[in-house]
């Protein structure tokens, strides 16, 4: 008899929870949706890289000659040619050293070196 009490209770069990009545949940509302109209267009391909550049080529300008810069005959930037005369020397420094006898030996030409003529060395009211 124990063996048939425990299938007939569990039957029962199972059973129960038929029931003709339904129980029905209350309706919710249908829930509202955003609608979006997709449309083609052209955007434009961006990029921001960051970097560092140097110059393929630089030239460094110096003296051949000491004394005061009067003027400067040039735009920075600007092409130049060789043996272009870069910038206007005053010559009261020659002058006075050629005044006073030193020549070659004292100034900026001691040691042999001399000057180049031309239009490197012109000034204002000479050549």
């Amino acid at each position: 008899m124990k063996y048939i009490i425990a299938p007939i209770a569990t039957a029962l069990f199972l059973l129960s929870g038929c029931d003709n009545a339904q129980t029905s949940a209350p309706q919710q509302p249908t829930p509202e949706v955003g609608v979006v109209t997709l449309q083609s267009q052209p955007v434009p391909v961006v990029s921001q890289l960051t970097g560092r550049t140097t110059a393929s080529l630089s030239a460094e300008v110096r003296p051949q000659v000491g004394g005061i810069i009067q003027k400067r005959l040039f735009t920075e930037g600007d092409m130049v040619k060789a043996g272009q005369a870069l910038y206007q020397i005053d010559p009261s420094s020659y002058r006075a050293t050629e005044r006073s006898g030193g020549g070659a030996e004292t100034g900026p030409c001691a040691g042999g070196l001399r000057l180049p003529e031309g239009p490197a060395l012109r000034v204002a009211g000479q050549g």
